[in-house]
């Protein structure tokens, strides 16, 4: 997967990130969700986004990432409005 800098931040992430909105309970039984995000990490995402208004997002990907081993650090992004 293709890397580039994160604006000024110089965190090297994946050119396609993973959006977190779908993993949300209403969205996601969470062992679909687990392996959504577990394809997304094997197939070189690093860049994972979500929001509060994402519903439960935050809570779910925290689960979905708890005890998953990379090769890299993840870049976990939340925002507000």
């Amino acid at each position: 997967m293709d890397r580039i800098v994160l604006g000024k931040t110089g965190l090297r992430v994946s050119r396609l990130g993973f959006g977190g909105l779908f993993v949300a309970s209403f969205a996601s039984e969470l062992e679909s969700a687990k392996g959504a995000v577990r394809a997304a990490v094997d197939a070189g995402i690093n860049y994972i986004d979500t929001a509060p208004n994402y519903g439960n997002s935050e809570e779910v990907l925290g689960q979905c990432l708890d005890g998953l081993s990379t090769k890299e650090p993840l870049i976990l992004s939340t925002k507000l409005g």
